[in-house]
C-alpha cells in the first residue's frame, strides 16, 4: 500500500506541475497581449500611482508653505511629477504584476489543494482577482490627489488673471500678497479653505468604500449621487471661515465673507462631480470586464 501510495502521490505531483506550468505559460501570454484583466490591473496601478505621486506633491507644498519657501514652483512641479508617475508607473504595473502572479502560481505542500486551484481558476481570472484588490485604492488615492491640488492649480489661474488686472484683495496683505501674489494666493487657500480640502479627501475616501460596500448598485448612479454630495458638503465647509473672516476683519472682511463660499462653489463645481462620475464610470467598465 506505502508503495502504491507514493506513486499516487508522485503522479499527482506530476499533474500539479503540469498545471502550474500551464497556468505560468497561460499568464506570460495573457500579459503579452494584453488581455481584459491585465488592462483593468495596468489602469488601477497607474490611477494608484498618480494619487500617491499628488499625496506626496501635496505634502511637499504644505512643506514649504510652513517653511515660508516658494510655492508657485513647488505647485508646478507637481503636475510635472505627476505626469512622470503616470508614464513610470505603467512598465512597473506589469512588473508588479509579474511579481504577484510569481507568488499567485506556487507550489504548496498541499498537491491535491494545488490541483483543485489551478484547475478551478484560469490565469485571466487570477490577474483579474488581482486586479479587483487595487479598485478601491485606484478610486480613493486619485480623487484625493486631485481634491488637495487641483483647486490650487484652478486658483492659479483666477490669481494670474486677477494680478495682471492689477487688482489687489484686501485681506491678502496677511499672505505677503506684496512679495509673491501667487504664493499669498496659495497660502490664503490653504488657511481659508485648507478644511474643504481635507473634507473632500474624506468623501473621496467614502465614495471608494461604497463602491466595494455596494457592488450591485449602478457605478455611474453612485458617482453621480456621490460627487453632487461632496460639492455640496464642501460648499456648505467654506461657510464658516468666510463667516470668521468678517467676525476678524469688521472693515475688510465682507469681501472674504462673500468670496470664499462662491469660489469654493464655482471651483468645486468645475471637478467634483464629472470626477467622481467619471471615476464611477471607469469602474463600470472595469468591472465588466473582469467580472470577478
Amino acid at each position: 500500500m506505502t508503495v502504491y501510495r507514493v506513486a499516487d502521490e508522485e503522479l499527482l505531483a506530476e499533474e500539479r506541475d503540469e498545471l502550474l506550468a500551464a497556468r505560468r505559460q497561460e499568464a506570460a501570454a495573457l500579459i503579452a497581449n494584453e488581455s481584459p484583466a491585465v488592462t483593468v490591473y495596468a489602469a488601477r496601478f497607474v490611477r494608484s500611482a498618480f494619487g500617491v505621486a499628488g499625496l506626496g506633491m501635496a505634502l511637499v507644498l504644505i512643506d514649504a508653505a510652513v517653511a515660508g519657501s516658494a510655492l508657485t514652483p513647488v505647485l508646478d512641479a507637481s503636475w510635472l511629477f505627476l505626469g512622470a508617475a503616470v508614464l513610470v508607473s505603467r512598465p512597473l504595473a506589469i512588473l508588479g504584476l509579474r511579481t504577484h502572479l510569481g507568488r499567485e502560481l506556487v507550489a504548496t505542500d498541499d498537491v491535491r489543494g494545488d490541483i483543485s486551484a489551478f484547475e478551478a481558476y484560469s490565469g485571466e481570472h487570477i490577474i483579474a482577482r488581482l486586479a479587483d484588490r487595487l479598485e478601491e485604492r485606484s478610486v480613493a488615492l486619485p480623487l484625493s490627489a486631485l481634491a488637495l491640488l487641483l483647486p490650487l492649480t484652478l486658483h492659479r489661474l483666477a490669481a494670474l488673471v486677477l494680478d495682471s488686472l492689477g487688482v489687489r484683495l484686501p485681506f491678502m496683505w496677511i499672505f505677503g500678497a506684496a512679495i509673491r501674489p501667487m504664493d499669498a494666493w496659495i497660502k490664503a487657500s490653504m488657511v481659508m479653505v485648507g478644511h474643504c480640502h481635507l473634507l473632500l479627501v474624506l468623501l473621496a475616501c467614502a465614495f471608494a468604500r461604497d463602491l466595494r460596500k455596494h457592488p450591485d448598485y449602478p457605478e455611474n448612479a453612485l458617482g453621480e449621487r456621490a460627487g453632487w454630495g461632496a460639492f455640496a458638503w464642501t460648499s456648505l465647509a467654506s461657510i464658516p471661515a468666510a463667516t470668521l473672516c468678517l467676525t476678524l476683519w469688521p472693515l475688510e472682511g465682507w469681501l472674504p465673507f462673500l468670496l470664499i463660499p462662491t469660489l469654493v462653489t464655482l471651483t468645486g463645481l468645475t471637478f467634483i462631480p464629472p470626477s467622481f462620475l467619471a471615476m464611477g464610470r471607469a469602474i463600470a467598465r472595469e468591472r465588466a470586464l473582469i467580472r470577478v
